[in-house]
């Protein structure tokens, strides 16, 4: 049992006064835990575009749709016969393919 239980307390010899006095305190705070929303969103203390705000992108370009087109190739085949499905020279590209599409962001 907890120590701060209003019962507990009149097990230990607490006079009937304080018990209910305890309750009553234990009660309300149930209560208010109960009745207390914490509304959002939130506003933010940073400066600038919130992470939710999305710049504009410019349109990809001829090349990053090339490479993308070739990366899905690559990424179909592993799906479909596994990594191992893949020669060392498609390993390589697929490595060189994710390392440029990951800086590009």
């Amino acid at each position: 049992m907890d120590p701060g239980d209003p019962d507990r307390a009149q097990q230990l010899g607490a006079a009937p006064l304080l018990a209910e006095s305890i309750r009553a305190v234990v009660e309300e705070a149930q209560q208010r835990r109960r009745r207390e929303v914490v509304a959002g969103p939130w506003p933010s203390s940073r400066p600038g575009p919130s992470s939710s705000t999305r710049l504009p992108q410019p349109p990809p370009t001829a090349e990053y749709l090339a490479d993308q087109a070739e990366l899905d190739s690559l990424l179909d085949k592993i799906s479909d016969r596994g990594m191992d499905g893949l020669t060392g020279d498609e390993k390589r590209r697929l490595n060189e393919l994710s390392k440029r599409m990951r800086n590009r962001k």
